[in-house]
């Protein structure tokens, strides 16, 4: 055998017997190729899909968050971190970290969603609350988180989120709350308004039998009978009753006002004295007002009453403590964003308004005690008594005016009333001063139809003009009215009207009358005020109005201005 032969042989047998470990070997080397090409593989991928995360979190405008729950890590992208306006490396990876940026008002809350989450009470952690940002205002996030991780026993080992700044839906949420708020207040206002026209109207022609009977007997009655005082009492009391419903009137924002140039700074300091007596011994009056105001056109009554209700209404939330009530006016420049924030806002021009303001240092009040100030017979401090501050809400109303409440708990109140210092742009007509008509003169002897379908006010004012001189025909409706009127239209001198009536309204019977006889004078009355009741006549040639309840001398003054040479 040769030697290569032998050589040939030995290394056959070697390679023959180490052929399994060299390929083992291989195998070993493609794995770890394959692994490392397979890892970077992984990471490139990881790498664009991170890029996408992030891609997709800045497109939805979203911070994300990562918790290791039992290290307390907590871990922010940089989206969040510039939420909130601070630098990633600012905020430090622990979870006491959003404890301290989360608004004081709403911890409370997150941390009851949280552990009712980890606790796998609920499925998702989802929650709307403030953040502190680093310029120390905050923004409104919503907040979604889930647990990623959990061990064998269901513990929560990990959980992530996102928040998404949702301070831009929030304002614009609590705009249009705020919004339907005062559509709903304006809804209610005109509500009340029209049921308190109404009862007002009803209560007045009950009020026609009682003050007009009244006035009846103490006509007839010698000034020494004993029963005079009682008659006087029920007159009195009867005129207390039309006054409640003049202020239900005002409240519904059409009582009757006669418009006059009003200095508000001199009719404030006029009813000094009336105020100072007005408020308890324990409380002390200040008035404030500069050396001039512009004027305002508004019924100097009305504002009065404003100002003694305000005052009143001062001291009583005072109480029995001693205090300070002030009293300030003044004028400012209002624009749009200022009135909208204020009561009564809708229609109001921007421009100069002459304010007044009434303080005190009393109790003060909470956002649910301010939402029903206004409301009729409502009051903190015992059984609400009155129309109070709802009748200043209907006398601003009825100016075109408007008014803000300043309040809190222990800090007193004030209440700043507006009227516009511009060219006035209300409802109500500047109306003329009552004609000064001498009740010397004697009334002509004529004949006067008088329409009412309340049998009380028909007898009380047939009794009252025959008591005048008058000879009187009744109808209860307008249909009988104008039977009556076309068999003896030549005799009637005069026709006394109601507004309401069945069948045949008064607006209908008047323009019926007007079709038979054009120049026989019509003087309409009603329960309603004299602007509501009018409107409807205006340019027709209405001879004049009587609201009631009135009296005989009352009665008698509207007469002599309408028949009078």
């Amino acid at each position: 055998m040769s030697i290569w032969t032998g050589e040939s042989f030995f290394w056959g047998g070697v390679i023959g017997s180490e052929l399994p470990m060299i390929c083992l070997l291989l195998l070993v080397i493609l794995i770890l190729v394959f692994h490392i090409s397979l890892r970077k593989k992984t990471q490139k991928l990881l790498q664009v899909n991170g890029e996408r995360l992030e891609l997709v979190l800045e497109g939805a405008d979203l911070g994300m968050w990562d918790w290791d729950i039992p290290s307390k890590s907590l871990t922010f992208n940089d989206r969040l971190a510039r939420m909130i306006g601070y630098s990633l490396e600012e905020l430090e990876p622990h979870v006491q970290v959003m404890e301290k940026l989360i608004h004081p008002d709403d911890l409370g809350r997150v941390r009851s969603a949280m552990k009712a989450h980890l606790a796998n009470e609920i499925p998702y952690y989802e929650m709307e609350y403030r953040l502190k940002t680093k310029s120390g205002t905050t923004i409104w996030v919503l907040d979604r988180g889930k647990v990623v991780q959990r061990d064998e026993m269901g513990k929560p080992l990990r959980a992530s989120g996102t928040f998404m700044d949702i301070t831009n839906r929030k304002t614009m949420e609590e705009s249009r709350d705020k919004l339907d708020s005062q559509v709903q207040y304006a809804q209610k206002l005109e509500s009340l308004g029209v049921l308190a026209g109404g009862i007002a109207h009803d209560f007045n022609n009950i009020l026609m039998g009682i003050l007009g009977n009244a006035d009846l007997a103490l006509e007839d009655l010698s000034p020494f009978s004993p029963v005079r005082e009682y008659i006087d009492s029920i007159e009195k009391a009867a005129k207390r009753a039309a006054d409640l419903c003049r202020q239900m009137l005002a409240y519904s924002g059409k009582g009757k006002f006669v418009l006059n140039e009003v200095d508000l700074r001199e009719l404030v300091h006029e009813m000094s004295h009336i105020l100072n007596v007005s408020i308890s011994k324990k409380h002390l009056l200040k008035i404030h007002f500069p050396q001039t105001l512009p004027r305002i056109k508004a019924d100097p009554s009305q504002i009065s009453q404003l100002l003694l209700n305000l005052v009143i209404n001062a001291s009583e939330a005072i109480g029995d403590q001693s205090g300070v009530i002030s009293i300030v006016t003044g004028v400012m420049s209002c624009d749009r964003p200022y009135l909208r924030n204020s009561f009564l806002n809708e229609y109001l021009s921007e421009g100069d308004y002459v304010f007044v303001e009434v303080t005190d240092t009393g109790c003060g009040m909470d956002e649910s005690t301010k939402s029903k100030l206004f409301d009729p017979f409502f009051s903190t401090k015992f059984i609400g008594r009155g129309l109070g501050l709802a009748a200043v809400l209907g006398i601003v109303r009825g100016h075109k005016g408007t008014l803000r409440v300043y309040s809190e708990i222990g800090m007193g109140t004030t209440i700043k009333i507006l009227f516009p210092a511009s060219e006035f742009q209300g409802h109500c007509e500047l109306l003329p001063e009552d004609k000064k008509v001498p009740c010397s003169l004697t009334l002509p002897r004529k004949t006067v139809l008088v329409v009412d379908d309340e049998d009380t006010v028909r007898h009380v004012g047939r009794r009252m003009l025959e008591k005048l001189g008058f000879e009187v025909m009744t109808a209860s409706e307008g249909r009988e009215a104008l039977e009556i009127f076309k068999d003896h239209g030549d005799q009637i001198a005069c026709v006394l009207l109601d507004l309401t009536m069945p069948f045949m309204d008064g607006q209908e019977c008047f323009r019926e009358i007007r079709r038979i006889r054009q120049d026989v004078p019509v003087i309409l009355s009603s329960g309603y005020n004299e602007q509501d009741a009018t409107q409807r006549f205006v340019g027709k040639g209405l001879a004049g109005f009587i609201q009631k309840p009135y009296v005989s001398e009352t009665l008698k003054v509207k007469l002599l201005e309408v028949l009078a040479p």
